[in-house]
């Protein structure tokens, strides 16, 4: 009995040390609510406190290319964690950025009014220098099916074809509101 009760928790444990789980989305789901979508370049990076001093977040601005819905000449992305004062903080599932990192994005809106990744990386694409997308999805724990596109089958897509793709959905797909 008291060995089960060990085998629990070590399973317990190693549950809870995994890196975050996101349910698996299509991309429709992410052009439905995502009210920002946007390519671009990351231009700087910084840290800050929220207005309680209690969560640090790092914060991305992005020079925009091409604004496929919302956004403006920049915008800030911003995920949680960083380290300032003296304070390192790492949160599961938020999304790194690197400075001149060409990206096309989906974002949302958090209570606080940041910007931030849909759907942890399967909001972000990466584009190479061959002009083709790579999904931030990759490597990511995600469960589920999801109904519509699997953004397996965009992955690798020219940029090009791919926001060809989205016009076509955010034509016909209402923007979901700010949440602000």
């Amino acid at each position: 009995m008291l060995k089960a009760l060990h085998a629990a928790i070590l399973v317990t444990a190693a549950t809870w040390a995994v890196a975050a789980v996101y349910p698996r989305i299509s991309l429709e789901t992410l052009v439905d609510h995502s009210p920002v979508i946007v390519e671009g370049r990351v231009t700087r990076s910084w840290t800050a406190w929220d207005s309680e001093h209690k969560y640090i977040w790092t914060h991305y601005q992005l020079q925009v290319f091409d604004r496929l819905r919302g956004g403006g000449g920049t915008v800030t992305v911003s995920e949680p964690g960083g380290s300032l004062d003296g304070v390192n903080m790492a949160v599961s599932g938020a999304q790194p950025y690197v400075a001149n990192e060409h990206v096309l994005l989906f974002l949302f809106q958090t209570p606080l009014g940041y910007w931030r990744t849909l759907g942890g990386g399967q909001g972000k694409f990466a584009v190479g220098e061959d002009g083709r997308i790579a999904s931030a999805a990759r490597g990511m724990e995600v469960n589920g099916a999801a109904q519509g596109t699997p953004l397996s089958a965009v992955d690798r897509m020219l940029l090009t074809q791919f926001k060809a793709m989205l016009r076509k959905m955010i034509q016909s797909r209402p923007a979901p509101k700010e949440d602000r």
